[in-house]
C-alpha cells in the first residue's frame, strides 16, 4: 500500500507542476502528506538509512513484532513479560499510526484530489474525474 500512495503523490505533484492556475496551496499540502506518509512507514519499518550504515536506531514496529515472534518461535512456554511488553508497545504504536493513516487515505487525499479538480489539474491515477457532460 505504501508504495501505491507515494506513487500516487509522485503523480499528484506532476499535476499540480502542470496545472495552470496557481496552485502553490496545493502543491505545499501534497508535500506535507508525502512528509506524513514517509514519516508513517518509518514507524512501520525503521530507519533503513541508519540500519545500512549499521548505526542504532530506534525499533518500529516491525522490529518489535519480529523479535518478539522469534524469541517465542522455539518455545513452548508461556511469552516472557519481555515479549508480552514488545507486543503491547507494537500494537499501541501499531493503533496510533493506522490512525494517522486512515486519515491520511480516506480523508486528506481525497480533500486534496478534489481541490485539484476545482483547480483544473490534470487527471491522475485513482482520481475520479468530475463529467459535466455540456
Amino acid at each position: 500500500m505504501s508504495g501505491e500512495l507515494k506513487n500516487r503523490l509522485v503523480s499528484i505533484k506532476r499535476a499540480l507542476n502542470e496545472t495552470a492556475s496557481p496552485v502553490d496551496n496545493l502543491i505545499s499540502d501534497a508535500l506535507s502528506l508525502e512528509t506524513r506518509l514517509n514519516e508513517i512507514i518509518h514507524n512501520f519499518r525503521g530507519d533503513q538509512t541508519k540500519r545500512s550504515r549499521n548505526e542504532n536506531s530506534r525499533l518500529s514496529i516491525s522490529d518489535r513484532v519480529n523479535k518478539a515472534v522469534y524469541d517465542m518461535s522455539s518455545s513452548t512456554s508461556r511469552p516472557t513479560q519481555t515479549v508480552q511488553d514488545a507486543y503491547d508497545i507494537a500494537n499501541a504504536e501499531f493503533t496510533l499510526e493506522l490512525q494517522k493513516l486512515g486519515t491520511l487515505v480516506e480523508v486528506e487525499l481525497p480533500k486534496l484530489e478534489k481541490a485539484m479538480e476545482t483547480a483544473g489539474a490534470p487527471w491522475t491515477s485513482g482520481r475520479l474525474p468530475e463529467w459535466k457532460g455540456e
